[in-house]
Parts: structure tokens; C-alpha cells; sequence
């Protein structure tokens, strides 16, 4: 699914955004098939949550396509990186939030 598609066509309906981003781990994804979901820790699933920056979501783009259609809302950003600690991820996330917002936005 590509998020910018999805943010012109409701653009005037989107009130506040979650900064995330997910991997999609393909070495699994070809033996399920499938988006595969269950436990954060199952060895099937074929995608992880990932720092914001770290993963397959096209930011930049995102934000970009936000900011063209008006959007001028909170941008909350979660961390659920199963990879990197907690205080690491926090640090990660906001400078890199901070990097690809501040094009748009003060």
C-alpha cells in the first residue's frame, strides 16, 4: 500500500499523524506469501515496527503529500523498534522527525 495515494484522496479528513515505520522482511514474506501477523516476537511475521527512518515508509514523500493537502496537525511520533533501545530509538525518532518536518513545518 503506498500512504501518499491514500493521503490526496482523504487529505481534508486526516486530524493527526502517527510517525512510524514498518519493515517489511522479505526473506519471510516469500515463504508465507502473505503479510503475516501474530506475535511482535513470531518468527513468521514478515514485518517489524521500526524507528521512524529505519524502514520502508517513504517520509519525506509522506510529509510532502501531507503538506500539500493542507495538513497542519500534530505529528505524533511512536517507537516500537524491536532492534534498538528504548533512549536510543527516542533520540533517533526525533531527529529524524525533526529532519524531514522541518522542510514544512516550524
Amino acid at each position: 500500500m503506498d500512504p501518499v495515494v491514500y493521503i490526496y484522496e482523504i487529505g481534508s479528513r486526516i486530524f493527526n499523524v502517527h510517525v512510524k515505520d514498518v519493515e517489511v522482511l522479505n526473506f519471510r514474506k516469500s515463504r508465507t506469501g502473505s503479510m503475516s501477523s501474530g506475535p511482535m516476537n513470531a518468527k513468521f511475521r514478515t514485518f517489524r515496527f521500526r524507528v521512524p527512518g529505519w524502514g520502508d515508509i517513504p517520509w519525506k514523500k509522506v510529509v510532502s503529500a501531507l503538506y500539500e493537502v493542507n495538513y497542519r496537525g500534530a505529528f505524533i511520533v511512536e517507537l516500537e523498534d524491536p532492534l534498538i533501545p528504548l533512549e536510543k530509538g527516542i533520540e533517533m525518532g526525533y531527529k529524524y522527525a525533526k529532519e524531514v518536518l522541518s522542510a514544512f513545518y516550524e
